[in-house]
């Protein structure tokens, strides 16, 4: 046949052998980071969407797996369709301590990284960041409302209690960026 590259039976066979095992992974995938993050790795494949209190702005978050350990995250906060800011991230499970640790980076210069606790198969805890000079300890809490949505909130150290500033609720938005 014109068009098509013949090739020996042993090169036919390790390339489909190799596929295969590309495809089992791939498919193996999602289990994987469910398993390894709990219900954070099963928003990996999907864009989630949030708008904010005062209907003036958005953020879009999607997050991809990646080598079948990884959570890759993308996210784009909007006011109107204005583009403010663009982050990436990278999570991964820490395997001493079995908490989820992430390194991200945007587009105005800030970056950082942390971990995550998970809280009763609902509740994520990203640690406190230290306090900035004269500025209260923050940290952020996301509670999984259903399979299709979460709520994030930002929450201030005030005395022992932590108080909360802000909250968005994040649905699904389909398929990853």
């Amino acid at each position: 046949m014109k068009g098509v590259m013949k090739m020996p039976g042993t090169r036919r066979g390790i390339l489909l052998g190799a596929l295969l095992a590309l495809a089992a992974g791939a498919a193996g995938g999602a289990d994987t980071l469910a398993t390894r993050f709990g219900w954070f790795g099963t928003l990996a494949g999907s864009c989630w969407k949030a708008e904010h209190a005062d209907g003036k702005g958005s953020d879009v978050q999607c997050f991809e797996p990646q080598y079948g350990r990884f959570v890759r995250g993308n996210g784009k906060v909007y006011e109107g369709t204005t583009l403010l800011v663009e982050t990436d991230s990278v999570f991964a499970v820490d395997p001493r301590s079995g908490r989820i640790v992430f390194t991200q980076w945007a587009s105005n210069g800030n970056f950082g990284s942390g971990v995550i606790t998970v809280e009763n198969a609902t509740f994520l805890t990203f640690e406190p960041q230290p306090a900035a000079a004269g500025k209260p300890e923050i940290r952020y809490q996301w509670l999984k409302t259903d399979a299709d949505s979460f709520r994030a909130t930002r929450q201030r150290h005030e005395g022992p209690n932590w108080v909360e500033e802000s909250a968005v609720v994040y649905k699904r938005q389909g398929g990853g960026r």
